[in-house]
C-alpha cells in the first residue's frame, strides 16, 4: 500500500533500514576494537611525498613494539610526520593485521559521522513506520 507521502512505504523502511545497518557497522565495529585494543606508541620510520587525490601528501611507515615484544609495522599511513615521530596506536593482540592510529579525530571522527548517518536514517524507518495522527480539525 502506497503512503500519502507519495512512494512505496514498505520499500523505503527496507532501504532505510538496510542503509542505516550498514551505516551503524562502522562505529559498532570501532567500538568493539577499541574494547580489545591495546595501545602502544611507535615511531615513523619512512616518511615519502604521496599523491592523495590532487593534492601532495606524505605517507609514510610507523614501528611499534608489541607487549609481548614482538615489532609491528603499519605502512602508507598518511601524514604521519618527520621521520622519528613518536605516533600513538592501538592494536589487536588477537589480530596481528588489526591495528589503527589511535586519537579522537584519527579513530573516531569517521564512526562518528557514519553514527549520525545512521541515526538520520533510522528517524526517516520511523516517520515510515509511526506516521503519527492526522491533526484534530474542530
Amino acid at each position: 500500500m502506497a503512503s500519502s507521502r507519495g512512494g512505496g512505504s514498505r520499500s523505503g523502511v527496507v532501504v532505510g533500514g538496510l542503509l542505516a545497518a550498514v551505516a551503524l557497522f562502522w562505529p559498532v565495529s570501532t567500538v568493539l576494537f577499541r574494547m580489545r585494543a591495546v595501545p602502544a606508541v611507535g615511531a615513523v620510520d619512512r616518511a615519502d611525498p604521496c599523491q592523495l587525490g590532487r593534492r601532495r601528501a606524505t605517507c609514510g611507515d610507523v614501528v611499534y613494539t608489541r607487549a609481548d615484544g614482538s615489532t609491528g609495522t603499519m605502512t602508507a599511513v598518511q601524514n604521519p610526520g618527520p621521520k622519528g615521530t613518536p605516533v600513538d596506536i592501538l592494536y589487536d593482540p588477537g589480530n596481528r593485521d588489526d591495528e589503527r592510529l589511535n586519537g579522537p579525530v584519527k579513530l573516531w571522527l569517521g564512526p562518528a559521522l557514519s553514527l549520525g548517518v545512521a541515526v538520520f536514517l533510522l528517524a526517516g524507518v520511523a516517520r515510515r513506520l509511526f506516521p503519527g495522527r492526522p491533526p484534530d480539525k474542530t
